[in-house]
């Protein structure tokens, strides 16, 4: 939420920073192995807050605590490095599209590719079509006509058009021909949004597309086999469902169905007397569906009574004796795009609770122990390729697929995660799945899929001025033809990266400019095409790109390069690949800078966060050396394909807030500040040494939020805060985990501040989950603590000091 307030500049800072004084590091620091890592939460504890030998400083080692509370009034991207991407600003564009939307890893790159590439920093641009415009911003203007287009490179005309000859001429800024002006914008081009608008849209022609734009349709698939049953998942999703229905956007346009399958398949159809029939299809592998998908499917605003009937008796239903195996997610999809969407499209979900062994696209068990740390470990994350053509025939039907994993054993996600990247749906993970801790999580998860925006249809594809060039997009799309891709969806969650290359040497101190367009159907029907302008500089000056770079970004684009990868090098090629081009740019920084003291390790100042984001992002389960099953590890790669920026931001390094001191933290935490905006408490770094255990905390990393309670809290703020000053009371009856106003100041801000910090969730509204110092297993919390020792993986300020022996190492082997 952006308020108004006081303009502030943000231009970066350019002063280097001093993480450590300390004696030259040891090159091979220790790291514990599996079996010699502490059991307890207070063994952890312990071994985070032992003395080490004078390397670091870890108290003042770069880390995002800072809380962006204050409202630093508007950003105009011309010419300015984006602000961090949890700051709360009003984005202005003036002929450049707002970084909302188009937001590069530099802001200046090298003048020829080799330069670029000593950098270590990729060249991309992240693309977020559908970001959520704040209040206060302005609206994306529509034209009431179709903008004049390049002649040659078929470029829409924007802002960064040259008009000569008194207007005459235009000059195109992405091919450079010199071409005839359209009369009007010789004439009148004050009140043209194209020429001023950064991002703008216009009705696309009929000529645009072959099919009719599609409304929005939601068919809910749920496993009711004897697995499903035991978990009590088709209970929560029909309630679920239930619950959202009063929040549908544009509920005039939208329909939602319901089947369900075990060995077959069951569709439902509701009588105008209330009566359900029940459709039964036995004949997996050809199905005959006797009704239409009109007949199946209800209005959530014309037919609410009908849908509400529906799904009240399937609640009711008893689902007698079901069978032990169920249909694989690809035998319904397939179903459902030949037999009842074809020619009509929509958004499927399917709930599985186990590996699908009936039907077409069965599956199998493909885990070969002897692969794993082996170059042949990638054959594992490879879809079937069966199940890549399905997801291409779903797209070119406009269904986008959604798949809810909710299996404890292997299901092969890496084949279920095709059938969802390439259709632009999103594949969940619940391993085994528990109504009482995840059933939450998911109705948010539904209620996110059904209410945030979203279009149809979408062809997207982008376009660079001379000397640069588009080397390869990635993202959960459709590949169509060697330069646009294809979704059936997208949505307000989804960023597209796209890699950036050179094809000529350029000039200095140009402008670079890419234009993105999207043609797509918007939730109210209409088919637009929205496009959006981009805008870098070139330099021959290294500490320039340096200065440009923006950590956010290139932390997202290092990211999803790197799972991508996953399916084409071993896990551990890719992680080396990720740390030499971080090493890569430490070194080439201190050699530009020429800083001869061996004691700092020296970060660009824009830079300074991207170490910390190379050691957590490798205690994700994508990236993690061992002891990770497949299943999670492809869960962790989908989920990274398309981030966006404030997702991975808060994947690698969640937010901890202290709430037991904020009635004596600065700023009163929980009130408004002048902006009326919330002020939110201090933040703890991700480390158990900063976890006491007298403390109360919020944990939040963009999708599980946590709240933590020490042992030794105080009871005073127990009572007022949760009703109950006994911290073993409060732990061992869940029935009083509850949060209420007790009416007292510590309560209200309480509240106030965990409501706050959902809003200001990236994704789904996170559900909240409770947590006790030695009560049950801890894993959760060790989730949050990115920053400490992990299996395989050394902590943050050893990794620190590594990669600052190495590159220290390296430069004296420069220099000979």
């Amino acid at each position: 939420m952006a308020l108004q307030g006081d303009h502030r500049a943000r231009l970066p800072h350019l002063q280097r920073p001093l993480y450590q004084e300390a004696e030259p590091i040891s090159s091979k620091p220790d790291i514990p192995q599996q079996n010699q890592l502490p059991n307890t939460m207070a063994e952890r504890r312990i071994q985070a807050e032992q003395p080490r030998e004078a390397k670091v400083h870890t108290e003042t080692l770069p880390r995002p605590l800072e809380r962006y509370d204050d409202f630093l009034g508007q950003f105009t991207a011309m010419g300015q490095l984006p602000p961090p991407i949890l700051e709360n600003i009003i984005a202005k564009e003036q002929a450049v599209t707002s970084p909302r939307f188009l937001r590069f890893t530099c802001t200046q790159c090298a003048i020829d590719e080799s330069t670029q590439k000593s950098t270590g920093l990729p060249l991309a641009a992240i693309w977020h079509p559908l970001a959520d415009i704040c209040p206060g911003e302005d609206p994306i203007p529509i034209l009431n006509k179709i903008p004049f287009r390049c002649n040659r490179c078929l470029a829409f005309v924007s802002p960064h058009f040259r008009f000569v000859e008194g207007g005459r001429k235009c000059i195109c800024n992405i091919c450079g021909l010199v071409q005839d002006s359209p009369e009007e914008y010789f004439n009148d081009r004050n009140n043209k949004p194209e020429l001023w608008a950064g991002t703008y849209e216009f009705i696309a022609p009929e000529d645009y597309s072959n099919r009719p734009p599609m409304a929005p349709l939601f068919f809910f698939c749920i496993d009711i086999s004897a697995n499903s049953i035991s978990l009590g998942l088709p209970q929560q999703i029909l309630t679920s469902i239930k619950g959202v229905l009063d929040y549908v956007s544009f509920p005039e346009r939208c329909s939602i169905g319901v089947m369900t399958f075990d060995t077959s398949m069951q569709f439902y159809k509701i009588g105008s007397t209330g009566e359900v029939s029940e459709i039964l299809v036995t004949d997996v592998d050809d199905p005959f569906i006797p009704e239409s998908v009109a007949g199946l499917t209800y209005n959530v605003a014309e037919q609410r009574e009908q849908l509400d009937g529906l799904l009240d008796r399937l609640l009711a239903w008893d689902f007698t004796q079901p069978p032990k195996v169920n249909l694989s997610a690809g035998a319904v999809a397939d179903a459902m795009k030949n037999y009842l969407l074809k020619g009509r499209g929509g958004r499927v979900l399917i709930f599985t609770s186990q590996l699908g062994t009936v039907g077409k696209g069965k599956l199998t068990n493909r885990v070969d122990p002897k692969l794993f740390n082996t170059d042949k470990e990638k054959t594992m994350y490879a879809p079937l390729e069966n199940y890549v053509t399905l997801a291409q025939e779903c797209t070119s039907e406009d269904i986008c697929i959604d798949i809810f994993l909710c299996s404890g054993q292997y299901a092969d996600a890496p084949s279920l995660a095709a059938l969802c990247s390439q259709t632009g749906g999103d594949l969940h993970y619940y391993p085994n799945f528990n109504v009482g801790f995840d059933g939450e999580r998911m109705y948010y998860q539904i209620f996110r899929t059904l209410t945030r925006t979203q279009g149809f249809q979408a062809v997207m594809r982008a376009r660079c001025s001379n000397g640069i060039a588009i080397d390869q997009y990635i993202g959960k799309f459709k590949r169509k033809g060697p330069v646009e891709m294809e979704l059936a969806c997208i949505d307000s969650d989804k960023t597209i990266v796209i890699m950036l290359k050179h094809d000529s040497k350029l000039q200095e101190d140009i402008d670079l400019h890419v234009q993105c367009a999207m043609l797509y159907t918007s939730q109210y029907g209409q088919r637009l095409i929205r496009i959006f302008n981009g805008v870098m500089k070139s330099t021959k000056m290294i500490p320039n790109i340096f200065k440009g770079g923006d950590a956010d970004a290139i932390a997202n684009v290092v990211a999803r390069q790197s799972a991508y990868s996953i399916y084409e090098e071993a896990v551990g090629t890719v992680r080396e690949k990720w740390h030499a081009s971080m090493i890569t740019m430490l070194t080439i920084h201190r050699m530009t800078v020429g800083d001869g003291e061996v004691n700092k390790i020296l970060v660009p100042e824009t830079l300074r966060m991207v170490p910390l984001y190379s050691n957590t992002a490798m205690k994700l389960p994508a990236f993690a050396v061992s002891g990770v099953p497949i299943d999670a590890r492809l869960f962790s790669v989908h989920a990274l394909l398309g981030m966006n920026i404030r997702q991975t931001r808060m994947h690698f390094y969640p937010s901890i807030y202290s709430l037991h001191d904020i009635s004596v933290q600065p700023q009163q935490p929980g009130t408004l500040n002048n902006a009326e905006f919330l002020i939110l408490p201090n933040l703890v770094p991700c480390t158990l040494q900063y976890i006491q255990s007298n403390g109360v905390y919020l944990l939040f990393n963009g999708e599980v939020m946590l709240l933590y309670i020490g042992r030794n809290a105080d009871q005073e703020f127990l009572q007022n805060v949760f009703g109950v000053p006994q911290f073993d009371e409060l732990s061992e009856n869940p029935e009083l985990w509850a949060l209420n106003d007790y009416g007292n100041d510590e309560s209200a801000k309480v509240l106030a501040i965990i409501d706050e910090v959902r809003k200001r969730s990236p994704s789904a509204y996170p559900s909240l989950h409770w947590l006790f110092e030695g009560k049950g297993d801890d894993f959760i919390l060790r989730r949050f603590m990115v920053e400490d020792v992990t299996s395989g993986e050394i902590s943050y300020s050893d990794y620190l000091l590594r990669i600052h022996k190495i590159v220290l190492n390296k430069i004296a082997e420069r220099r000979g």
